[in-house]
């Protein structure tokens, strides 16, 4: 009896290390277990978030996306995409707790990592979008100044990106008016945009660079520079805005395919997209004859500045 139990003892013990391995790889295990589950959930609640931000649905995109980075606390990109959202919103507060929080963190990797020194731009950006829905307009044009010596060295186009919105910050506020007499001319004078039906992203910044260019200007009183760049411009507009049309027409009733796809069905989407771009292009048209019927005002000609507002609200947009 002895000598059995004896020979059961290392049977028993070989048991008790396998347990002890097989806990051991549980206790490892199911904290993965749990996470890669979690960070799926949080990948999908984001996209779920955008999908419905996209249609509309803002409040409950919001509440989706703040479940995403509640569930992915480190991922940045959420943070900020959250934050953008809050400001959208006008939930300036509520945008300025989560970036500030986010803005700690992302400070550090700034200095070691490309990636991190993208985020800190973009958080940058975001804080003057807190800072001015605050009022902190100081606040907000020392940002956009901090910022625009960070991309020094960058392309001629990130540069004249935040020149223009140094300019607007400064025709909105009142504030280093003459400071920004140099700037006008630089927006004026570059010659590196283009413009046509494709509303690439040179376009539409060159639009936006005219109209904080014209809205600095009339804060002077002084519309030298800005009359004749603002009638080309918005004549450079008109025509792209009735190719759009023209071609918005074509499609809807002349569809032709090569992509082997039902005729219907492609001229459904070409017709679709040319919606979009012809959108886009009567925001950019409108926003530019309201800047000029605000100009013509303050020079005294008021059924001038009145025909463009009429513009305007053909247009499909409410006239300032």
């Amino acid at each position: 009896m002895t000598a059995a139990l004896q020979l059961r003892r290392p049977r028993v013990g070989r048991w008790r290390d396998l347990a002890i391995v097989v806990g051991f790889v549980l206790l490892v295990s199911i904290p993965l277990l749990r996470w890669v589950p979690t960070q799926e959930m949080a990948r999908w609640q984001a996209a779920r978030a955008v999908e419905m931000y996209l249609n509309g649905e803002t409040s409950a995109a919001i509440e989706k996306l703040e479940q995403a980075v509640s569930l992915l606390p480190g991922d940045f990109n959420l943070q900020l995409r959250l934050v953008d959202w809050l400001l959208k919103r006008d939930e300036p507060q509520k945008a300025h707790e989560i970036l500030e929080v986010a803005l700690q963190r992302i400070e550090p990797l700034a200095q070691s990592t490309l990636s991190g020194g993208s985020l800190w731009l973009h958080a940058q950006s975001l804080k003057a979008g807190v800072q001015w829905m605050r009022s902190d307009h100081p606040g907000a044009l020392a940002t956009i100044k901090q910022l625009q010596d960070q991309v020094r060295g960058s392309s001629e186009t990130a540069l004249l990106g935040q020149l223009n919105e140094i300019t607007y910050f400064r025709a909105l506020t009142g504030l280093e008016l003459e400071e920004g007499r140099a700037g006008v001319a630089q927006l004026l004078d570059t010659k590196i945009w283009t413009l046509d039906s494709t509303r690439n992203y040179s376009a539409k910044l060159r639009s936006a660079g005219i109209i904080a260019a014209a809205l600095l200007e009339y804060r002077l009183a002084k519309t030298t520079h800005t009359t004749a760049v603002l009638d080309r411009e918005i004549e450079l507009h008109q025509a792209v805005y009735d190719a759009l049309l023209q071609d918005l027409q074509v499609r809807i009733y002349l569809p032709m395919t090569r992509s082997g796809l039902p005729i219907e069905v492609t001229a459904r989407d070409a017709a679709e997209q040319r919606r979009k771009q012809l959108s886009a292009a009567a925001a950019e048209l409108a926003a530019l004859l309201t800047v000029r019927a605000y100009g013509r005002e303050l020079q005294g000609s008021r059924e001038l500045a009145d025909a463009d507002r009429q513009r305007v609200t053909q247009l499909g947009f409410q006239s300032a």
